[in-house]
Parts: C-alpha cells; sequence; structure tokens
C-alpha cells in the first residue's frame, strides 16, 4: 500500500476513534444529569430522564392507602382525601449518585423501589379516619372489661372480651407511620389496634378482690336454738350483704352496712325463733299430764340481739366458721327448771311432793286453800321458793280497822308467791282427805310440824313450787 493510503487510513481510524471518545465523553456527561437506559424505577420506565422528569410520571398518579380492617374487612383512603403528597428527590438523587455514568453504554436491568418523603395534612387524615365506619359505634363492639359475677353463693371472675372497635389514636399513629415509610398497605387486623379492655381476668387487683370476697362467702355460722332446730347463715345469704362498686365490675364488703344486716338478720332470727310461754305441760305424780298456767315464772328464750349481732359480726369479718348457740338474753325450759327438784302439790288428793334430782324425796298430807270461799283457794300455777324463814307470825289482810284478820305464828315458813307459802299448821287436828273443804287454810299449805321441818331442811329459795288439781274447787 501506499505512503498516501497509509496516512488517510490513519487519519481515518483516528476521526473514527475521537468521534466514539467524544460519544463516550458525551454520553458520560449526558448520563451525569440523566437516569441510564433502561431505568425501572416503581414500576416506571425512568431511562434516558432527569431526575425532576422521573419525579412527575411517578407522581403522576392518585396514590392511595389500603386499610386491612378486623374481621377481613378494608377500606380505601385516597391521597386527595389526606392531602398527601411524595417527594421523591432524594431518593432520586440517591440513584443518580448509585449509577455508574462510565458504563452508561451498558442497560439497566432489574426493578428499582425509590421510596418518597411523603406528607399529609394530619387534620385531614384524622378525619378520614374517624368517619370510616370500623372506627363508628353503630358497626363496631366496644371491648367488655372481666367482671366479678356471684354464683351459687361463690365469687367467680367472667373474662373480658375483646370486641371490635380499633383504637383510634393508635391506628392514626400506625397509618402516618406506614405513610413516612412510603407503605401503601397497612395491616390494623392485629390485637394491638383494638381497644383494650380496661379490666382483664387475671388483674392482680380482680383476683385479690375475689379471692377476699370468697374467704367472706365461704364463711358459715350453723346456730343450734332451743326449739331443737338448727339456722344456718352461709354463702347463699351473705352473697347478697355484698355491693356493687359503681363500674359494675367489683363485689366488696362495706363494713358499716355488714354490723346493719347482721343485726336485721338476728332481729329475724329472734322474731321467728323466740318463744314463752304462758302454760307449761306437767306429769303430776297422781294426776297424770296437766296443763297449768306459767304466769309468775318465765319460760322460754329470748335472743340477746345486741350481744348476737358483735359476735356474728365479728365470725364474719375474721372469716370464723362456727356451729354454736346464739347469745340469750333469757333461756329457761320449764324441764330444766324442775330438773334438780321441786314440790308439787296436788289439791285434788291434798297431798304435797318433794322430788329431788328425779326421785322422791318426800310426801305427806296437807290442808290447801277453803273450798267453800273462793278468796282462800289455793291458786294453781308454777312458782318457787321467794323467802324462806323460821318463827314467823303470819298476817292477814286488814279490817276495815286496820286490824289483821288473823295473826299465826308458824314455825316453819316457805313462801311462794304473795302470801301464800307452805308452813306447818299445829292448829290443824288433820290433813289431807276433804279436811280443806271445811277448815282449809286463807290460800297457804298447811303442813304438820314434823313435815314442815322436813321440807324446810332441804328446800332452798328459788326451789320450783308446782301447785296443780283446779278440779279441786269445782
Amino acid at each position: 500500500m501506499k505512503a498516501g493510503g497509509h496516512k488517510k487510513l490513519k487519519i481515518t481510524l483516528i476521526s473514527i476513534f475521537s468521534c466514539l471518545v467524544l460519544i463516550y465523553l458525551a454520553g458520560v456527561w449526558y448520563f451525569h444529569y440523566h437516569l441510564l437506559p433502561g431505568s425501572r424505577i416503581n414500576g416506571r420506565d425512568t431511562g434516558w430522564m432527569r431526575p425532576g422528569e422521573a419525579e412527575k410520571i411517578l407522581a403522576d398518579h392518585e396514590e392511595t392507602i389500603l386499610l386491612r380492617l378486623p374481621a377481613g374487612k378494608t377500606e380505601t383512603l385516597t391521597g386527595s382525601s389526606i392531602g398527601l403528597s411524595f417527594d421523591y428527590s432524594e431518593g432520586l438523587k440517591y440513584e443518580m449518585k448509585r449509577q455508574t455514568e462510565i458504563l452508561w453504554f451498558i442497560p439497566e436491568t432489574g426493578e428499582r423501589k425509590v421510596f418518597p418523603r411523603a406528607g399529609y395534612d394530619n387534620r385531614k387524615l384524622q378525619n378520614a379516619i374517624l368517619q370510616l365506619p370500623e372506627f363508628g359505634e353503630e358497626e363496631t363492639e366496644p371491648p367488655q372489661n372481666a367482671y366479678m359475677e356471684l354464683e351459687k353463693g361463690k365469687a367467680v371472675i367472667i373474662p373480658e372480651v375483646a370486641g371490635t372497635r380499633l383504637d383510634t389514636e393508635k391506628a392514626i399513629r400506625a397509618v402516618e407511620a406506614a405513610i413516612i415509610r412510603g407503605e401503601h398497605e397497612i395491616d390494623l387486623d392485629k390485637e394491638e389496634y383494638l381497644l383494650q379492655p380496661d379490666l382483664k381476668a387475671d388483674s392482680r387487683r380482680l383476683v385479690k378482690q375475689t379471692e377476699k370476697i370468697n374467704r367472706f362467702l365461704s364463711t358459715t355460722v350453723t346456730y343450734w336454738l332451743y326449739d331443737g332446730t338448727s339456722e344456718t347463715l352461709d354463702g347463699d345469704t351473705l352473697c347478697h350483704w355484698l355491693k356493687c362498686s359503681d363500674d359494675g365490675c367489683f363485689y366488696y364488703l362495706d363494713l358499716i352496712d355488714l354490723k346493719i344486716r347482721c343485726n336485721a338478720y338476728v332481729k329475724m332470727l329472734a322474731h321467728r325463733k323466740n318463744r314463752t310461754y304462758d302454760t307449761v305441760e306437767f306429769r303430776s305424780t297422781q294426776l297424770g299430764r296437766r296443763l297449768i298456767p306459767a304466769e309468775h315464772v318465765k319460760f322460754g328464750y329470748e335472743i340477746d340481739e345486741t350481744a348476737e349481732t358483735e359476735e356474728l359480726y365479728q365470725n364474719l369479718v375474721n372469716h370464723l366458721s362456727t356451729v354454736r348457740k346464739p347469745n340469750y338474753s333469757f333461756a329457761r325450759e320449764f324441764n330444766d327448771f324442775i330438773r334438780s327438784g321441786y314440790v308439787e302439790v296436788d289439791l285434788v288428793h291434798q297431798k304435797v311432793y318433794c322430788y329431788m334430782n328425779g326421785a322422791l324425796y318426800y310426801t305427806c298430807d296437807c290442808v290447801t286453800g277453803l273450798y267453800s270461799e273462793q278468796g282462800r283457794h289455793t291458786p294453781v300455777g308454777v312458782y318457787s321458793i321467794q323467802e324462806m324463814g323460821r318463827e314467823v307470825t303470819l298476817k292477814g289482810r286488814p279490817d276495815e280497822k286496820g286490824v289483821p284478820r288473823y295473826e299465826s305464828h308458824v314455825a316453819y315458813w316457805m313462801c311462794f308467791y304473795g302470801g301464800y307459802g307452805l308452813h306447818d299448821a299445829t292448829w290443824q287436828s288433820s290433813f289431807g282427805g276433804e279436811r280443806y273443804k271445811t277448815h282449809g287454810s286463807h290460800g297457804c299449805v298447811n303442813l304438820d310440824y314434823y313435815s314442815a321441818g322436813q321440807l324446810y331442811s332441804v328446800l332452798e329459795v328459788g326451789m320450783p313450787v308446782i301447785v296443780v288439781g283446779e278440779e279441786a274447787y269445782e
């Protein structure tokens, strides 16, 4: 080849190379300010574009936020409804720095994700969320607190119910955080976003109070009563003595109210169980079973309401279960009254019987009140020795001049009612039989001197005296 041909080839090659270099350098310069060929960001073709152009493309559609809600529901927030805007400039700057413009001739592959800096109107966001039906009261159920219930005399805890109503504040914070992260789907179908009950079944306060109430309700007080029956105060009744808190979640014990209820219960018990008797049944030695008046010696039993109220209150406050008799202000049964000993005066047979510890100790004849004068009848009834004395002068009621109608000296005097008593009567020539019909006393029980002495030796004040046989004066 000629020298001129070589020179032309050389110049041509240099020119081509220089053009390629210029083209390359131009590409380097160009793609220093533009995105590389093949660039795809957020699903959009952004190759050969300046960042500003790419930002317009990325932001040229309506952004939406999908909310996944409880019960499989979903709601969508549009960008315009919450004043949503996105700034992709920082992300695109990062993409520009990331790309290698010196290799601009090699196309980009793959998808790139650019997260924008989000902006929104806080007031619009809150209003948009609050207007969603899932945040309203009509289509959602509020959470229900755990609470204490009374069942069959025992306190039990009814567990809380979560409900379906979302916690507005938490939901708004979650949406705000997601928007800032550039997320378009937010899962609010989680327990953490639901309104939570204020009181749960495992609450220490609820558990402790339930245990305390059950200690109270497990206390039982059983009364043994004089009539042979029993009454038991237990949880079935005590549960009605508890008060409920204003929020309906707790039962508690009001100690002032408890004292009032204890008193009311004792009054009820006393009203039902107190007994006093006007007549008693007595087994006479010869007359058999008799109902005789008991107006002068009180029989029966009466609960001491003050003392029993206090003791019952202490039992319940201190959780002391017990089986016991109530406190009685008075308690006396006729059989207990005569158990250790008594004197029976039989008007029909004109006999006196003295029993000691259930066995006949002494018996003798007597003369009782005069049959023919009603005012001198010996009164039938239950009495007890009121006083005793030796060498006593008995005086009758004074006449119109104030002079005693009679005066009688006795060696042994055993008074059992008013001016009536047992005493020796040495003026009587005989005792027993029907002598009382013609030579009866003024109402006392006349005895021979020896018998009066025998009785006086064993009787004492308080000893029962039973007078039976009213038919003797019929």
